[in-house]
């Protein structure tokens, strides 16, 4: 009895060892990724096209598309380079994975909530991404976004997640930047980021280049923010530069997600950190500061240098001071004083989730100058 025991084990054993020889002898053949692609494409969520390689050696995959609940990425070109018997190991070994053109389209409903903060940011296995590069990146959703040139490296040991931003080109700024994340709670977060400009300044016959160092560190809730826009140390051009302070305490999952917070600006251009801004040359000061349970008191004082009509790229409004509030999900302007389109623009209101009502004066203020397509009669009254 014990020897047809013994008898049935190996034979098992060698039943598996050749079971296991054939699937890596198969996932080593040219259509075993096409394969595993098609069955996975079942569900309808994922498309695949020009599907070349194999599991277990370099991938290359003309077209991918996954669909779900109106959000579609869809990624160009890929080529991949792994390490299949890294799995043993419960770690996914990803030497380099290369895209040519991704895009992110995001047509979910906005509900107009919180955030609600995530229990568990913890990943099934081990994660390491050498490099991954994208030629182009593009976002479409509640706002619009352009990249190009990201190079970055990606790890999960199991409790933190790290990224490393070697390079990325968005607007007419170089970035990089470095980011450690708790995968549990408190999910405590540090981060930094560095950039450089090459802004053009009025007077000065060569754009003059900036510096960009943001650090955010802090439990996912309560995240304290600095930021500092100056001239690069090498520059000697004089004049009103370009420079920017700000200090924030950022909590995504509250109904006020900045309850304080300053800024203190001088010569900024908006575009210089993202393209569908308007041309500007903003100069003041922006601050929010807790003013009671649920209650935050907001100020302004901005003026802008080059003013101009929307549709041509520019901002309409030459200066603006006021003072307000925010108070349970709702905005409240205390007071507003405005010059835009030539004229000024003075009053009181609030913001409810509903819509803006508003009321107040107009003196001389023409259309025309606000959008290009509204006629040249300049209004006044209340």
């Amino acid at each position: 009895m014990a020897r047809w025991t013994v008898r049935i084990l190996v034979g098992f054993a060698l039943l598996l060892v050749v079971t296991a020889a054939g699937i890596w002898w198969w996932a080593g053949q040219e259509g075993s990724l096409e394969w595993v692609l098609r069955r996975a494409a079942s569900g309808g969520l994922l498309q695949s096209e020009g599907v070349k390689g194999s599991l277990r050696r370099g991938w290359h995959i003309q077209r991918i598309v996954w669909e779900r609940e109106g959000l579609r990425l869809e990624a160009e070109d890929i080529r991949l380079e792994w390490q299949p018997l890294a799995l043993l190991n419960k770690t996914l070994q990803l030497q380099e994975v290369k895209v040519a053109r991704a895009r992110v389209t995001d047509q979910r409903p906005r509900t107009g909530e919180p955030l609600k903060p995530p229990q568990d940011l913890r990943l099934p296995w081990r994660v390491n991404v050498d490099l991954l590069e994208v030629g182009t990146l593009s976002y479409r959703g509640a706002a619009q976004l352009d990249a190009s040139g990201l190079a970055a490296r990606y790890a999960f040991d199991g409790l933190r997640h790290r990224v490393g931003l070697k390079s990325l080109q968005l607007a007419g700024g170089q970035y990089r930047g470095e980011l450690d994340l708790l995968a549990i709670a408190p999910m405590t977060l540090d981060a930094s980021l560095a950039g450089t400009f090459a802004a053009p300044v009025p007077g000065v016959e060569q754009r003059v280049p900036l510096e960009f160092q943001l650090r955010a560190q802090g439990p996912a809730a309560a995240i304290d923010a600095n930021a500092r826009l100056q001239v690069a140390s090498s520059t000697s051009a004089g004049g009103e530069l370009p420079r920017a302070t700000a200090s924030a305490r950022i909590t995504p999952f509250d109904a006020m997600p900045v309850p304080r917070g300053e800024a203190d600006f001088q010569q900024l251009d908006l575009a210089m950190f993202w393209p569908a801004a308007p041309r500007t040359r903003l100069s003041g000061q922006l601050g929010v500061v807790p003013a009671g349970a649920g209650s935050y008191q907001l100020k302004a004082d901005v003026r802008n240098g080059v003013p101009g009509p929307w549709d041509a790229g520019r901002l309409p409004v030459a200066a603006a001071r006021g003072e307000g509030e925010w108070r349970e999900g709702a905005a409240l302007v205390k007071s507003l004083v405005a010059e835009a389109g030539g004229g000024r623009i003075e009053g009181s209101g609030a913001w409810h989730g509903k819509g803006w009502t508003f009321e107040g004066k107009v003196a001389a203020v023409d259309p025309a100058r606000l959008h290009t397509s509204l006629a040249p009669l300049p209004l006044t009254g209340p």
